[in-house]
């Protein structure tokens, strides 16, 4: 006797195309069916389902004109242009249109974000308008800033010893 597993009979309901089963077959298959009552269930809903689709394609007759018209919409889609061939037409535009454009939307974004309120301008401090105090503390910073410049440059310059 063939010794058929579960998987096998599942397999066997899910396919109504599968070769013929053998007699030791046709008589595994069955014992599952017996045996597991949810592959019997499977099994009755499959077979009623063939059956439904199989009426249901002898009910249904294909157009005569069904090889035109398919061919005809095959035709009519090569004939429009895909996505790319659109960018490419629209990319394709003449220099100055695209200067135009660009124009267009610089002068709109001036007008809709407009100039931005510029604070009044601060008067420039001038050595003469410090006081002494101020004069020397700016002279100070000014040579902290000279030697961390040449500290800077001492590391750039100094080997690497890691």
């Amino acid at each position: 006797m063939t010794v058929m597993t579960r998987d096998e009979a599942l397999d066997r309901i899910h396919d109504p195309l599968a070769a013929p089963l053998t007699e030791d077959e046709q008589r595994a298959f069955e014992s599952w069916l017996e045996r597991d009552e949810e592959l019997c269930a499977l099994h009755v809903e499959q077979q009623a389902l063939f059956a439904a689709m199989d009426g249901w394609a002898d009910d249904v007759e294909p157009s005569t004109e069904f090889d035109r018209k398919l061919w005809a919409r095959i035709e009519a889609e090569k004939a429009r242009p895909s996505w790319t061939q659109a960018l490419a037409s629209w990319l394709s535009w003449p220099r100055a249109a695209w200067v135009s454009c660009a124009a267009a939307a610089a002068i709109a974004a001036m007008v809709f974000l407009g100039p931005a309120e510029q604070p009044e301008p601060q008067s420039a401090v001038t050595k003469a308008s410090l006081s002494v105090d101020d004069a020397q503390y700016m002279q100070e910073l000014d040579r902290a800033l000279d030697d961390m410049e040449m500290l800077m440059d001492f590391d750039a310059l100094a080997p690497d010893r890691s």
